[in-house]
């Protein structure tokens, strides 16, 4: 039993580092590969309620995430793009922007507004360092 608590906690640990990893690393990808700007219609914004029911007190509260989809012309091609984007939307339907895509990949692209969840991303390493600290202080001292 004392493994148990002594190396699933360090098991989490280690998936949500690989998780967190992964997905920061697929964000740089992208903002580092998509460097040809190109001027993208919005053909659609879809809304999509989250609902969570408090076990304790009952109280229900609602998270809203955003699928905006993009459409573009590359090199004679037309490409569609979808991105995602939590608590405001950021486009509306038919509106013109420009996006920045992969010119190798033309499908995959980045928006301005999706640094702000990358940084969101990156923050998390400290409080996972942090709780990497604290495991090691408990348990190899």
């Amino acid at each position: 039993m004392d493994f148990v608590f002594k190396y699933v906690p360090g098991i989490i640990l280690a998936v949500l580092h690989v998780l967190f990893l992964w997905a920061i690393l697929s964000n740089l990808k992208r903002l580092i590969c998509c460097t040809k700007k190109v001027d993208a219609t919005v053909e659609s914004v879809s809304e999509h309620e989250h609902k969570h029911k408090d076990s304790d007190s009952g109280k229900i509260t609602y998270k809203y995430t955003y699928s905006v989809i993009f459409e573009y012309d590359f090199n004679g091609k037309h490409y569609e793009s979808t991105h995602v984007y939590s608590n405001h939307a950021h486009y509306s339907k038919g509106s013109e922007t420009y996006i920045k895509i992969n010119p190798l990949k033309p499908e995959e692209s980045w928006t301005k507004h999706e640094f702000k969840d990358l940084f969101a991303l990156s923050l998390a390493i400290p409080v996972l360092a942090f709780f990497d600290y604290l495991y090691i202080m408990i348990n190899f001292q």
